[in-house]
Formats: C-alpha cells, structure tokens, sequence
C-alpha cells in the first residue's frame, strides 16, 4: 500500500529553519517514500484539517490515512 511523508512548515518558524537540512536528507535516504512539504501559511485548509498546532509537524501517510506524527 503506498506509504508517503507529509512535512507541515512554517517559513518564519527558527524550528522549522533548523530542521530543514535533515528533513531534505529524507528523500536521498528514502528515495521511494515521497515526502511533501506544505507552508503552513499558505495552505490554511490543511493545516486545520489535520490540527497543525505547531511547525515543524511530520505526518505518516498509509493509504491516504495519517498513522503517525511527530512534532
């Protein structure tokens, strides 16, 4: 069943900004479990629909379900 990473970030975010260089380093480490990165600020919708409180949140994926998250 496809698997796929979700990133929940915020630009502006010190937290976000110092996580990026190991959450870039995902894709080249797992190069066949996509990972998408959504701005925060920019996609509202999303971000309350799954109850983003704080960035960077990260999402697992399981056939369009999320059955992980760490933030």
């Amino acid at each position: 069943a496809p698997c796929s990473l979700v990133l929940f970030f915020s630009p502006s975010c010190p937290f976000s900004v110092a996580a990026a260089p190991t959450l870039n380093a995902l894709p080249r480490l797992y190069p066949a479990l996509p990972l998408w990165a959504i701005n925060v600020h920019l996609d509202y919708s999303s971000s309350s629909l799954y109850g983003i409180v704080g960035t960077p949140t990260l999402f697992l994926f399981h056939n369009g379900r999320p059955v992980a998250r760490f933030n």
